[in-house]
């Protein structure tokens, strides 16, 4: 009974684990999705998809949920392009146009966009998203620790080094592509959410999109933006609910929430629980 119940719970995963180890060690890649993701081995995100077979599910469940048919997913923080690669796969009616500007994760985003069987729906721009346009300082912690890089050093990855980024609000670049009907932002950007909400006003106003973001006390700490300023952020006729269970957030049990979780999700009233209502 041992061995057929729970023996498997611990082999599989090490089987699983060694597989996608040895995969990477050959080819410089892995197999997700269905498709090629480029990464280095030592990488957080190699080590959570070696060790249980996939990265942020509830996110991407919610991602794939929310897109509207025919429309565009700006996915800002991309990194090697796992949640894109995912998303792209379960998703043949959209397109998606990603944004990222560390130069120690480009290379294998890249990479995995090129390999890519959906890259004619996904487009690269290696910009960082901000409220202004311009070149601006960014701080990478390096290929393994690249999902902690950011405009502001958090400190996560260990020690950063400072280089030069060029930066973009999101409204430019979506007049740059003649303002596509945009229903989903995604922005995971180790602190920066908030600027790069905020250049986005114009897009947020005229295309009314889902806002799925991360809200990290640590990484805000280092932009000086204090937890409770989320609700600053809530658009005239939208909710803030937790993430990945969709729980109201309330002023007065933000500090819980932010116990349990750091994704958050901006919804139109007009197309949540507010035309219910």
């Amino acid at each position: 009974m041992f061995l057929k119940n729970v023996l498997p719970r611990f082999v599989r995963p090490f089987a699983r684990r060694q597989y996608l180890k040895a995969h990477l060690t050959l080819r410089g890649q892995i197999p997700y999705a269905g498709q090629k993701v480029f990464c280095p081995s030592g990488s957080i995100i190699f080590d959570r998809i070696s060790r249980t077979g996939t990265y942020e599910p509830e996110i991407v469940d919610v991602l794939v949920a929310l897109a509207k048919p025919n429309t565009t997913l700006f996915d800002v923080g991309a990194n090697i392009g796992v949640l894109s690669s995912a998303v792209l796969a379960r998703r043949s009616d959209i397109r998606i146009v990603a944004f990222e500007c560390s130069p120690a994760t480009l290379p294998y985003l890249r990479r995995t966009h090129e390999s890519s069987t959906h890259k004619d729906r996904w487009e690269i721009m290696e910009v960082a998203a901000a409220d202004q346009d311009g070149v601006l300082d960014f701080y990478t912690f390096g290929a393994e620790q690249g999902a902690y890089d950011g405009l502001s050093s958090t400190g996560r990855g260990g020690t950063s080094i400072k280089v030069s980024v060029t930066a973009r609000r999101l409204d430019a670049v979506w007049e740059d592509l003649k303002r596509p009907e945009v229903s989903l932002l995604k922005i995971d950007i180790e602190g920066g959410e908030s600027a790069a909400m905020k250049g986005a006003a114009a897009l947020i106003e005229v295309c009314r999109p889902y806002i799925v973001f991360e809200w990290n006390t640590i990484n805000l700490c280092a932009y000086g933006v204090a937890a409770d300023q989320i609700f600053s952020l809530v658009p005239s006729g939208y909710e803030l609910y937790s993430l990945p269970f969709l729980t109201e957030v309330k002023r007065s049990l933000l500090t819980l929430e932010l116990s349990r979780t750091e994704m958050f999700l901006l919804a139109p009233q007009s197309l949540g629980r507010g035309e219910e209502e």
